[in-house]
């Protein structure tokens, strides 16, 4: 069966020309942001589990392989190995999980994996991308079957939301992983009323248990270290919400991160 990762989005091109060229450098790709990087680190999370969660390929000769007896080697492998024996002091406190080019970044994105050791092009687009991506995500959810992206897009309708507004003039930085966004000044109680019964449904339909809450923001860049210094102050910039979105998410060699629109839904 065909899954693939959607989101739960608003669409923010039009900030581009609220907000002017202040940010003109700045591009957006925030689908694994919509975490609250403000709670547990990775580190803490895998300290709390007791072994760590390691992307790997699925078979390259010498840096990821599988015996027999289902035992990894390889020089991915053993990164993986060396992390682990750093946190616990023990190297076998490990869980690997095969990846294709497809699914690496997904997967990390979604939480799936604490870390990816994986061979990748690198890109400027992985660091910033396009300011037409620039969007705000609503709901993350990875490994959506048809089925249940229907009964989704069913639960979506119904939803009877007001139009709201909102405002950006600051911005924040989170240092563990690099990601610099703009934050709404005022999280609208209509904005949370749309996040949380979309992030909700994705739990119960089995997809995707979020273990982060809602923490609304726009990804300016993403692993940029250290925090990025602006010459000049954001232009306060505001944005009427009239509908939200649904698209596919995923990932090319080419081009980065590519979001292609399934449906659109008014607000009331």
């Amino acid at each position: 069966m065909n899954k693939k990762a959607i989101v739960f989005l608003l669409v923010f091109a039009m900030v581009i020309v609220a907000c002017g060229d202040t940010t003109e450098e700045a591009a957006v790709e925030a689908t694994e942001e919509e975490h609250d990087h403000d709670k547990e680190s990775t580190l803490e999370q895998v300290l709390e589990r007791g072994f760590l969660k390691c992307g790997v390929s699925t078979g390259a000769t010498g840096f990821t392989e599988v015996g027999d007896d289902g035992s990894y080697s390889g020089f991915d492998v053993d990164y993986c190995y060396a992390v682990a024996a750093a946190v616990f002091g023990d190297y076998s406190k490990v869980e690997f999980k095969q990846l294709t080019a497809a699914e690496r970044f997904t997967a990390l994105s979604a939480g799936e994996i604490d870390v990816l050791i994986r061979n990748t092009t690198w890109t400027q687009s992985r660091d910033n991308t396009k300011p037409s991506n620039w969007h705000l995500t609503l709901a993350f959810l990875p490994n959506v079957s048809a089925e249940q992206q229907a009964q989704l897009i069913e639960f979506a309708r119904a939803l009877q939301v007001a139009r709201f507004s909102l405002m950006f003039s600051e911005t924040g930085y989170w240092a563990h992983n690099g990601i610099f966004y703009l934050k709404p000044d005022f999280i609208a109680p209509q904005l949370t009323a749309l996040a949380e019964p979309l992030r909700n449904k994705g739990t119960e339909l089995g997809i995707y248990d979020n273990p982060y809450g809602f923490a609304p923001h726009i990804t300016l860049y993403r692993s940029h270290k250290p925090c990025p210094e602006t010459n000049q102050a954001i232009v306060p910039c505001s944005l009427q919400v009239n509908q939200f979105y649904l698209y596919h998410s995923y990932r090319t060699e080419a081009d980065g991160l590519i979001y292609e629109p399934i449906e659109t839904f008014d607000l009331i």
